[in-house]
């Protein structure tokens, strides 16, 4: 996964060779899914623009998205709270 201005693992690696239709895209609350598209679209950096999965830090969560950033588009694939041991890795 990616975060931040951190490298690509083995992880995001294999998703970007499963392909985008392969992954399920999960829902969001509207709100919700505003302010995500919204960091995404603010805060991305020109390193991730290029990644076809990218994990980030939005609030109390970690979003996984596929990333299509020269079409504009986003697919939120994973979310998961960001607990007190991984504040601490960071």
């Amino acid at each position: 996964m990616i975060s931040g201005s951190s490298t690509a693992t083995s992880a995001t690696v294999e998703y970007g060779r499963l392909g985008v239709s392969s992954l399920p895209e999960i829902w969001l609350p509207t709100r919700e899914y505003i302010e995500v598209m919204s960091e995404i679209r603010t805060h991305l950096s020109d390193e991730l623009k290029h990644v076809p999965v990218v994990s980030k830090p939005i609030g109390n969560y970690v979003y996984t998205f596929e990333n299509d950033w020269e079409n504009g588009d986003f697919s939120i694939i994973g979310k998961s709270p960001i607990d007190k041991e991984w504040r601490r890795r960071r």
